[in-house]
């Protein structure tokens, strides 16, 4: 809508860009579309590297599954007679245990109390976790819009664009150093942008791979 690209062209747009490949040859061109752009890179980049991730452990280890639901089949195959025996036995138990617990009214009250204390500090240890990961990247970013809108006196949306687009390693190369000084500030300022936009992707990814619900 906003570059008046085809359908086919832009979605051209958002695999090269959530692969990082970022062959260059489009890019976004208003104000508008850059800073949707550095937006779409992050949370983009983050998600797909994630997906690939689960993708590639699930080829990794199909045949070990693969063998372990043949092993559990034959041992239920083998344990069927044996189960159907015991179901009586462990129906009567289960109803003997549900007639003989009883658990009181501030009892009750005081397990949830306490799931709700885990609960707060699972989110307060989540949270410094994030701020830990997303500060350096934030830093990093940081000194390179002003370094950019100083020295190359480009705009704060270019800026901001070129230092998402840098660290994501997309590298369109619409927008980048051209005068020697920002150029020898890049020497040193890739590997610090590559590695803490590393790590922010890394925390992002991990909330949508997590196990703890």
């Amino acid at each position: 809508m906003v570059e008046d690209w085809t359908v086919i062209d832009s979605l051209y747009f958002g695999v090269v860009t959530l692969t990082t490949v970022g062959y260059g040859d489009m890019g976004p061109t208003t104000d508008v579309a850059k800073i949707f752009t550095a937006l779409y890179v992050f949370f983009g980049v983050a998600i797909v590297a994630t997906c690939i991730g689960v993708a590639t452990t699930f080829l990794v280890q199909a045949a070990a599954l693969q063998q372990e639901i043949e092993k559990k089949e034959r041992r239920e195959k083998m344990t069927d007679d044996t189960d159907d025996d015991s179901d009586s036995d462990d129906e009567l138990e289960d109803e003997e245990q549900e007639t003989s617990v009883i658990v009181p009214i501030d009892q009750g009250g005081k397990n949830e109390s306490k799931r709700l204390k885990r609960c707060c500090s699972h989110c307060l240890k989540r949270s410094k976790y994030f701020f830990h990961e997303f500060l350096p990247a934030f830093i990093c970013c940081s000194v390179g819009i002003l370094f950019m809108c100083t020295i190359e006196k480009i705009s704060f949306v270019d800026a901001f664009y070129w230092s998402i687009v840098t660290g994501t390693t997309v590298g369109y190369g619409d927008v980048s150093p051209s005068v020697p000084l920002t150029r020898g500030f890049a020497l040193l300022y890739l590997f610090a942008a590559v590695i803490t936009m590393g790590k922010a992707l890394s925390a992002f990814g991990s909330l949508l791979d997590s196990d703890d619900g």
